[in-house]
């Protein structure tokens, strides 16, 4: 796990037969379902990897988690 000098935590784990990418972070959140930009770039890659793309935030002004899980290429 690396974390960033503004509290952003990066993670890279194999979990399930799966690469997991995982961004969490301490800012006031956000609805998901108002996803748009990266978010939904990062969710369309994960899909042509034959993966998911996850997006978890607790109530609103809390952290916001994103996950992209896919299979290892090979």
């Amino acid at each position: 796990m690396i974390e960033t000098p503004d509290g952003t935590q990066v993670s890279v784990r194999t979990a399930d037969g799966e690469v997991v990418l995982c961004f969490e972070d301490d800012s006031t959140g956000f609805d998901p379902r108002r996803a748009h930009g990266r978010i939904v770039d990062l969710a369309e890659r994960a899909q042509a990897w034959d993966g998911t793309f996850e997006v978890g935030c607790g109530p609103v002004g809390t952290d916001t988690i994103l996950a992209l899980r896919a299979p290892p290429s090979g």
